[in-house]
């Protein structure tokens, strides 16, 4: 049954959902005045847009708010539960993947990647290619977070070939970024710097100055790690500026500790202890990815102010952050502080203890680094294309010289496989033709009455059950005649079995020309047939058991010697009353047996 809902047109609403669900309406305050448009524009009854308004709900609430974080959650929780959609599984796989967001900005990691691996896992049953982008981009910049680079490259790789599909500008550049940050984070910020300037002013010709911002707040994270301390802090600045104009007090927060770690590197302590004192007020323990480095740097900013003692309390509070988060690079850059805070106490066995765990946290960041998918990362997007060593390019050279020849042999392989792929199709096609044609011929053989080619009791039965219930529901008139030959034991007695059978193969031959296309005649037992007539009132009921009777009375078998004849009584019964197809039967049956006692070769009518 097709849902009420596809009915309903609303060119409206449906305008209002795609530029949601394009991301052309981002702004916090405008999604939620937009999604309060298409509640008025909705009908309770417009079940598929009232499910797709939840889905867009979902993920409305503020992440600068830990109470809306919190109900965001339960939302999603309800959502997931709520009967009405369960009959949508695409809306109950995108509450999975809000629910694994909004637990991933709460620092629950682990609860997040399950969201998403079952998200991910139900995208696929469904090949909505729209939901397996969404969840290989979130998934995939979480890994990226963490600091598993080879994962993160799967993911982020194919959401973004998926949402270039798609032509989901705005998502696509949204995924670009922390495909960009990866790069970064990979160990090549130049390659990252390039796709973050390009960012940055594809949002600026875009009208979205909230994402230029955050691009160059990343642009500023790569100048440092490119040793460009003073840059970095200049474009750190702007977006801190930007943002507390626009009010984004907790996005400004978070830029004010990335700016503090490149204000440590030059030195500017002061400076970085300001910049960490201006985002304690609103950077609490669930922003785990900043909460992290801004006891990191508070842990450093004492440090260098001679107190490594109390450096200790906000590094416990880091170390214990980059744990809950599982940020392995963090907790790199953590053991190295930590190693300097023990050597500035004099605790020389524990700062070489922790100097050990960098040292070994380090190599398994580095060997990830190196890892097949970094490499196809690096190709995918040029990032090496500056390398111009004489011995890289001729062994390039003699590489594209092998792939030519393999693609040679690829494509001779190809073609053959393509020529034998072509003729077992065409095999497959004749056996299937031949095994359809087998299988209608056996099912007619399973409907049909050896002796007389007829319909056999079973479908006889079959049909008119059918062909009652119909009649009973639309109010159209059905008949039936039930008939059997005059003295039929007496034929057999006379000519033997063969005889009694020819006889029977002559009546259904003759009563065979004289029904309707629509109508149908069944051999139900030895001498017995029933003829079903729809759409038949109880008078052309008797007009066509006429007919018959008298045209049967009238021929004559060849298997008779003579003049003989076979006459036959029936019995005539049309839907009234009765509730079941046996009802109407019995009727027939009833009269049949009334036309044998008033002498054969008759009509009755029930």
């Amino acid at each position: 049954m097709v849902p009420l809902a596809l009915a309903l047109d609303n060119p409206e609403a449906d305008k209002l959902f795609k530029l949601l669900e394009n991301g052309q309406v981002n702004n916090v305050a405008k999604v939620e005045q937009t999604l309060e448009q298409i509640a008025q524009l909705l009908a309770d009854k417009d079940l598929d847009r009232q499910v797709r308004l939840r889905r867009a709900r979902c993920w409305s609430y503020d992440t600068n708010n830990n109470a809306k974080v919190d109900a965001a959650i339960d939302y999603a929780n309800t959502q997931v539960q709520m009967a009405e959609n369960q009959a949508y599984p695409e809306a109950l796989t995108d509450f999975r993947l809000c629910h694994g967001w909004y637990s991933q900005l709460k620092g629950n990691m682990e609860q997040a990647k399950a969201d998403y691996d079952q998200a991910l896992q139900q995208a696929y049953q469904l090949e909505d290619r729209r939901l397996i982008a969404d969840a290989r981009s979130m998934r995939g910049a979480m890994y990226s977070f963490q600091g598993n680079f080879a994962l993160a490259l799967e993911d982020l790789l194919t959401a973004q070939q998926l949402y270039e599909q798609l032509k989901l500008d705005y998502w696509s550049r949204y995924n670009l970024v922390d495909l960009a940050t990866s790069f970064r984070r990979f160990g090549d910020p130049q390659s990252a710097l390039n796709y973050y300037r390009q960012l940055e002013q594809a949002y600026r010709q875009g009208g979205h100055e909230e994402q230029a911002y955050i691009v160059n707040g990343e642009m500023a994270i790569a100048l440092e790690e490119l040793g460009d301390f003073e840059a970095a802090v200049t474009k750190f600045q702007q977006s801190y500026n930007y943002l507390k104009r626009q009010g984004m007090t907790i996005e400004a927060a978070g830029v004010s500790v990335n700016m503090a770690g490149s204000l440590l590197k030059l030195d500017r302590i002061e400076d970085a202890k300001q910049a960490l004192e201006r985002a304690k007020p609103f950077v609490t323990e669930q922003q785990g990815g900043f909460y992290s480095f801004m006891q990191l740097y508070s842990a450093d900013v004492l440090l260098r102010q001679g107190q490594a003692e109390q450096a200790m309390v906000p590094l416990a509070k880091a170390e214990q952050s980059f744990r809950d988060i599982s940020n392995d690079r963090g907790l790199a850059e953590l053991y190295l502080l930590k190693s300097e805070i023990f050597a500035a106490q004099g605790l020389w066995q524990e700062s070489t203890n922790v100097l050990k765990s960098y040292i070994s946290l380090h190599s398994e960041l580095d060997n990830k680094l190196q890892s097949y998918r970094t490499t196809e990362m690096r190709t995918r997007f040029n990032a090496d294309r500056m390398a111009k060593e004489n011995q890289r390019l001729l062994e390039s050279e003699r590489l594209k010289e092998q792939e030519v020849q393999i693609l040679q042999q690829n494509r001779l392989l190809q073609l053959a496989v393509l020529i034998l792929a072509s003729i077992i199709i065409f095999i497959m096609a004749i056996l299937a033709y031949k095994q359809t044609g087998k299988s209608r011929q056996f099912q007619k053989i399973a409907q049909t009455d050896h002796l007389t080619q007829l319909a056999n009791r079973r479908y006889t039965y079959q049909r008119g059950e059918a062909l009652f219930n119909q009649a009973k529901h639309s109010g159209i008139p059905m008949s039936v005649i039930l008939f059997d030959a005059d003295n039929f034991k007496d034929i057999n007695d006379q000519f033997g079995h063969d005889g009694g059978d020819k006889v029977l193969q002559h009546l259904a031959s003759v009563s065979q020309t004289l029904i309707r296309e629509q109508d149908l005649l069944g051999r139900i037992g030895g001498e017995e047939f029933l003829l079903l007539l729809p759409e038949t009132s109880r008078e052309e009921c008797l007009k066509i058991a006429e007919r018959l009777r008298q045209t049967l009375a009238e021929s004559s078998p060849e298997a008779l010697a003579g003049e003989s004849r076979v006459t036959i009584s029936a019995g005539v019964a049309t839907l009234n009353t009765e509730l079941q197809f046996s009802e109407l039967l019995k009727q027939a049956d009833n009269a049949l047996y009334r036309a044998k006692n008033k002498g054969r070769n008759r009509v009755e009518s029930a």
